[in-house]
Order: C-alpha cells, then sequence, then structure tokens
C-alpha cells in the first residue's frame, strides 16, 4: 500500500513540473493523502524547494518520510511565478523547507500565504553568518541583497544541517535516535572533508583569486584567501584595462577561479596576459551530493598547489 501510494504522489509531481514548461508559472500539485491505520509511525510530506537540498534531506532523514523537491535547477527557483494552486498544494504538507538567504526570491511572499495551521516552515539559512552582494540584484519586483552560497562555508554548512535535523525531531520526535544516527554520520563526512582542506589551506594563501562573480565569497572568508573582484568588462579587455591592471600588478601568484567551464575559453585573453592558473571550484550542483562537491574541489585546488 505504502510503496503504491509513494508511486501515486511522485507520478502527481511529474507531471505538474512537466507542466511547467508550457507556462511561465509553476502550478505544483500534490496528491492527496490517505492514512494506512496499520502503521502507527510517524511518515512527513516534505517539500523542498531544490534537489540540492532534498538530496541533503535524504541523506538525514532516510528513507522514512516522502520528500518532494519543486526544482531541479537554481535557474527555475529564481525564476518562480507562483500560483494560488502552488500555494495551496504546497500548504498540505507537514514541512516545506527553503535554502533562505535570497536564493528563492519569492521565498518571503509565499511563506506568507501558507497556511500556517497544517505547515511548518524551516529557512536553512536560520544561524548562518550571511554576506551581502557587492551590488544588488533584481527578479521582477524583487530586489536581492543577500549573496545566497553560504553552504561554501563549511560551518554554515555545518548549521543547516543542524537545522534540517532539528525540524525532522520536532515533528517526529519518536525518530529522534534515527535523526541524530543520520546527522552524525553526515556530519563525520563533512569533518572529514574539512580536516582534509586545512591540509592544504596555507599553500592556498599563496594566490590571488580572480573572479567577477560573488559566489565565492564565503569560500574565501572561510579559507581565509586573497581575492580580486573583477567586471566582465575588466576581463574582456585586458590589454587596455587600467583598473584590472592596477588591480594586479603587484600578484605574484594569480588563479582564475570559476564554476562555468565556458568562462575559462571567453577570459582566455586575460587568463593568458597575467600567467593565471584556474581552478575549478562548484559552489551549486543539483545532480551530485554536496560532500561529493566538496571532495571534488579539494581534488581541484590539490592539482592547483602541487
Amino acid at each position: 500500500m505504502k510503496k503504491f501510494l509513494c508511486f501515486i504522489m511522485s507520478v502527481g509531481l511529474i507531471l505538474s513540473l512537466v507542466g511547467c514548461g508550457k507556462s511561465g508559472k509553476t502550478n505544483i500539485k500534490v496528491p492527496a493523502k490517505s492514512i494506512d491505520g496499520k502503521d502507527s509511525s510517524i511518515s512527513l510530506d516534505i517539500m523542498a524547494t531544490n534537489k540540492f537540498l532534498y538530496n541533503v534531506i535524504k541523506d538525514i532523514s532516510g528513507n522514512r518520510h516522502n520528500v518532494q523537491f519543486m526544482f531541479k535547477n537554481d535557474i527555475d527557483v529564481k525564476q518562480f511565478d507562483y500560483t494560488s494552486d502552488s500555494i495551496n498544494n504546497v500548504s498540505k504538507y507537514n514541512i516545506f523547507m527553503y535554502l533562505g538567504a535570497d536564493f528563492e526570491p519569492w521565498a518571503s511572499d509565499f511563506i506568507g500565504k501558507l497556511d500556517k495551521n497544517s505547515i511548518a516552515t524551516v529557512d536553512m539559512s536560520r544561524g548562518t553568518k550571511i554576506l551581502n552582494l557587492d551590488d544588488k540584484v533584481q527578479y521582477g519586483n524583487i530586489t536581492v541583497e543577500k549573496n545566497s552560497y553560504y553552504w561554501t562555508d563549511l560551518n554554515n554548512y555545518k548549521t543547516m544541517l543542524v537545522n534540517i535535523k532539528n525540524s525532522l525531531e520536532e515533528k517526529d520526535p519518536k525518530s529522534r535516535d534515527l535523526y541524530e544516527k543520520n546527522f552524525a554520520a553526515y556530519i563525520k563526512k563533512v569533518n572529514d572533508c574539512e580536516k582534509e582542506f586545512k591540509g592544504i589551506n596555507d599553500k592556498l594563501k599563496g594566490y590571488t583569486f580572480v573572479t567577477n562573480s560573488s559566489n565565492f565569497d564565503y569560500f574565501f572568508n572561510y579559507a581565509g584567501l586573497d581575492s580580486v573582484k573583477v567586471s566582465e568588462d575588466e576581463l574582456s579587455k585586458p590589454d587596455t584595462s587600467k583598473e584590472l591592471n592596477d588591480k594586479l600588478k603587484d600578484k605574484e601568484k594569480i588563479c582564475y577561479i570559476y564554476s562555468d567551464d565556458g568562462s575559462v575559453q571567453s577570459n582566455n585573453a586575460v587568463i593568458q596576459k597575467y600567467k593565471m592558473k584556474t581552478l575549478k571550484f562548484v559552489t551549486y550542483d543539483e545532480n551530485s551530493d554536496y560532500i561529493c562537491i566538496i571532495k571534488d574541489n579539494i581534488k581541484s585546488m590539490k592539482e592547483l598547489i602541487k
């Protein structure tokens, strides 16, 4: 019976997401719920805003609950234009988890319209140290001021994990031991990665990291690295940009840091002119476990300093 219910719920969500591509608005259809009287254990219905967050929730909750996500990529998250149906359907869930820190620009207004009698909302950025963007970003009529990529600071990421664990325990206290066990196992993986990173951190401090993105700001602060923020215009005119030359002229070891492979090719001229090394550092990948992302980033950093 449970497998059949999960199948029905999954099909309903998939059909609703497929329909999103045909219009500018997303209508999340939540299937009607029924109770299986044969099982007295609590089974929660949890909605996450994105697959990145969904993956972490599953690691801590295990297979105990029905966990769904709204969007696969961060672009769709930013461009979401909700409807009354979306509000009503999400209100049917027990918990709504979102990354916060303006990652979902619409979240504050959306949450304000949810039925608080039936759903708990959890901001994953609660308790983290949030940075502001250098320049505000506009999404429709919403102005974003916060830098969303707080989890690239591993201290913030640990806080995010605590928020997930605590929200599960609050709704399902009888399963506290399960959540504590899964949380401990996951935190150990994070701590192991952190220990490995600290072993190479001092060598990274010999570099100046050049970027035109704010996505790496948390990582730079966490690691204590020297960085130079440049504009797209400066990168595109390496031979004539006095501002770029002034920023880099006294730097000995320079590294261009990026997430998108295409940016290396498009900025090849400035990379060659200043004899920059390159470092691919992924901040967000909805198709990968974040532990794997951290390990891949560390591997790339080891290649840089060897």
